[in-house]
């Protein structure tokens, strides 16, 4: 059997949970929002005291809706905080783009070799 999670192309990191926020409190909130290609979410928890971790994630079908989803939900309340959403950078693919990478607090006699 294919898990819902499966079928997602997409994903929305939402940090800041509560520590009393649970999977049906965060399905709820999304539901409540109709944020269109909504597969599923989960809010993760520390595996022996199952106590949640204040972060989880959200699936979306189709990218578009993710990104949609961040001004859709970016200003709504969940279990009295305002949750931090980002797409999940453990999707993010770099193709042939440059990046630039600044690194600080080197010391002075650092030489380029």
């Amino acid at each position: 059997m294919e898990a819902k999670n499966d079928l997602a192309v997409a994903t929305v990191f939402a940090g800041n949970l509560a520590w009393s926020t649970t999977t049906e409190m965060l399905h709820e909130f999304i539901s409540s929002a109709n944020v269109p290609d909504f597969v599923d979410c989960e809010v993760k928890r520390h595996d022996d005291t199952k106590r949640s971790k204040g972060w989880g994630l959200i699936y979306f079908s189709k990218s578009e809706s993710a990104v949609n989803a961040l001004s859709l939900l970016g200003a709504k309340e969940l279990d009295g905080r305002v949750p931090h959403l980002r797409l999940d950078r453990s999707q993010l693919e770099l193709q042939d783009e440059l990046i630039n990478l600044y690194i600080g607090n080197l010391p002075w006699n650092l030489s380029e070799e």
